[in-house]
Parts: C-alpha cells; structure tokens; sequence
C-alpha cells in the first residue's frame, strides 16, 4: 500500500507527541510556551492532512483510521499530564478516555462487517474543542499567563471545559446512533 502525503504528516503529528510531553515535563513558563507552540502546529496538521488528501484526491481507509487514532494520542496524553499537574479535572479525562475507547471499538466492529463511519462534524467540533482547552491550559501556564499578556479567568476555562464535555458525549452518542444497525441488528 502505497504511503500517500496526507497519511505522512498524521504520522508526523504522532511523532511529535513526546516532544511536548518532554517540554511539559520541564514545568517552566518557557517549557509550557514551547510545548503549547508545538502542539498548535500539530492540531494543525489534523486540518493539513485532511486538506491533502481532498485535494490530491488521496483519501484512504488507512488514512481515515490513523487520523481519528493520532488525534487521540495527541490529544489524551497531554489532557493526562494537564490533570497529573492538577490543571485538568480528572473525571473529565476519564470520560474523554472512555469515550474514545468506546467509539475506537466501534467503528473497529463495524469495520469488521464493510461498514466504515468517517468522522462526523460532531466529532470534528468535540476534537477541535479539546484542542481549544488544551490551548488555554497551556497559555494560562506560559510565560504569557505568568506574565498576564494572555491569561484566560477560570470561568472561561470551565466554560470551555463543559462545551467539550457535551461534546464529547453527544458526538459519542452520533457515532453509536451511525452504527446501532450493524451493533445491535436493528433492521435496514
């Protein structure tokens, strides 16, 4: 199977996971700005990949799949060390963690009959919001948090948090309403 562009750089984002837990790991204002850069420039690819593989006409299953399992291990280890350093409520990952397993599986079991469920706008929207929180978290620990330039009251960080938590379930729930037939044998 041939390699196609799109494909590369989802692969590129994956790699560049440990990067910013390593920059998170330095727990410095400086550490937070650099990983929130990278990290920026990864969830951007997650748009650059898609656009690839529309406009060059190389969309793929494998390309479908690796992108919906690099956003997750993008994004859920970084909401893991956001809630380790008491930044993140932890409930809130652990309903993103089940969530993504619960949906992964899915879409594995309705792959295994020729279904494929390509991602929904819901999800899209509930990755673009994490992405979002995840964003501010790192700005509020930056050096432009520690210094005031950017710095996001704790309201909005909740408030932003409860968007993606509905989110998260209702797009969870559009992906089980897509494939209830083939899960539960409900009639065409």
């Amino acid at each position: 199977m041939k390699m196609t562009l799109a494909t590369k750089v989802t692969l590129m984002r994956l790699l560049l996971v440990p990067l910013i837990l390593f920059l998170m790991a330095l727990k410095t204002p400086v550490g937070f700005l650099c990983a929130e850069i990278v990290f920026i420039l990864a969830s951007l690819t997650d748009w650059l990949d898609g656009y690839l593989a529309r406009v060059r006409n190389e969309i793929t299953n494998l390309g479908k799949f690796l992108d919906q399992i690099v956003d997750k291990l993008l994004i859920v280890p970084i909401m893991i060390a956001f809630a380790a350093f008491g930044e993140l409520a932890w409930w809130y990952v652990v309903v993103v963690v089940m969530r993504d397993t619960w949906v992964s599986g899915m879409r594995m079991a309705v792959a295994s009959n020729g279904v494929v469920i390509a991602a929904s706008m819901w999800g899209k929207w509930k990755t673009g919001s994490q992405m979002a929180l995840l964003i501010v978290l790192f700005t509020n620990l930056s050096l432009l948090g520690q210094r005031d330039i950017i710095y996001f009251p704790e309201w909005f960080v909740w408030a932003l948090l409860v968007i993606s938590m509905l989110l998260t379930l209702y797009s969870g729930w559009d992906y089980t309403w897509k494939a209830r037939r083939v899960l539960f044998g409900e009639g065409k």
